[in-house]
């Protein structure tokens, strides 16, 4: 764990302490394969890290999935238990009776032995997989995400391998804390010095649309944007590839529906809140607008990409059936997702 940690401390980002977080889980465990799973605000997830020794199973890294593939109370189980383990996912299981005189529910949520539903189960066997262990990444007190291991053979973790990867998790799960806050304090600093940097550029100017038009890839940049359009009387200025007749029907769009007048307007799903603009959106996916001077319909627009989806081929077809009634299909992918 020493080691692991220490390789942990000079990672520089995100991506790399997840990287290096499955592959030392793998490493402890033995396992085929782990995925990092990443929970966004509406509940659904993202593979967003993955070591792997199986060649013939199907890369899930970048892979999204809705909230029903890893449903809330399965979220709220594993927030609660430092390592989920099933050992043999075709195992039956054993029903526990309650002692006479005692009818009230057992809760079983912090029990190591507590089988798997059967949905559940089903769709790891039709998966390939008989093993598996959920380590959940605890980021401020909430359930940021979970390194999901998985085998082809039962196998019964012994208890102090157990505990060493319930260790490995919290480390984890404290350094990853420690560099996304890290990564936050640097954006906030990038966008005090854009910000300062545009209040001295306006103080004084002639034509401050000029001066904004000038930094708008730096507003996209800071934004997390792929572009940016400008809006000041009659003149339009851009950024990025965006073609010159969604500018104009955006901006047509955001002041005949007034939904921008005097305030932020966000929105991670531009074709569901414009649908009579959905065929000029294909590929874009979220929007953030403000109008900051009235009179001269001057307005900036920051637009993001939907970021595609990969195709679902490798679903288990005989768990098809089964998962979609009980999980509405929780191997199934988003078309794509953006959110600010």
């Amino acid at each position: 764990l020493h080691q692991v940690v220490r390789r942990w401390r000079q990672q520089t980002s995100v991506q790399g302490l997840l990287d290096e977080g499955t592959l030392a889980l793998r490493a402890m465990l033995g396992f085929d394969r782990v995925l990092a799973y990443h929970f966004k605000r509406d509940g659904s997830s993202q593979v967003v890290a993955e070591a792997s020794s199986a060649a013939d199973w199907a890369p899930r890294l970048g892979r999204r999935f809705p909230e029903a593939h890893i449903p809330a109370e399965a979220r709220r189980l594993f927030s609660l238990n430092p390592a989920r383990h099933v050992p043999d996912a075709d195992s039956a299981p054993v029903p526990l009776e309650a002692a006479p005189g005692h009818n009230a529910p057992l809760d079983m949520t912090l029990s190591a032995l507590r089988s798997v539903p059967d949905f559940h189960a089903h769709y790891l066997h039709d998966s390939g997989i008989s093993a598996s262990m959920c380590v959940p990444l605890i980021v401020d007190g909430d359930l940021w995400g979970i390194l999901a291991c998985h085998h082809r053979a039962a196998v019964q973790v012994p208890y102090p391998v157990r505990a060493s990867c319930a260790v490995l998790g919290e480390l984890l799960s404290t350094q990853l804390q420690y560099q996304l806050a890290k990564d936050r304090a640097a954006r906030e600093l990038t966008h005090e010095r854009l910000r300062g940097n545009l209040l001295a550029q306006l103080q004084g100017a002639t034509d401050p649309a000029l001066v904004l038009a000038s930094r708008l890839q730096n507003m996209a940049r800071a934004f997390g944007a792929q572009a940016a359009v400008l809006s000041h009387q009659s003149s339009v200025f851009a950024h990025g590839d965006i073609p010159h007749g969604l500018q104009t029907a955006l901006l047509r769009w955001l002041h005949d529906g007034g939904v921008d007048s005097g305030r932020v307007y966000v929105t991670d799903a531009l074709t569901e809140s414009a649908p009579d603009l959905a065929a000029q959106l294909t590929g874009w996916g979220g929007m953030m607008s403000f109008c900051f001077d009235e009179p001269s319909q001057t307005r900036i627009v920051l637009l993001r990409r939907l970021t595609p989806g990969a195709s679902d081929g490798d679903a288990p077809s005989g768990a098809r059936g089964a998962l979609d009634e009980a999980t509405s299909g929780p191997d199934s992918d988003f078309d794509g997702s953006v959110a600010w």
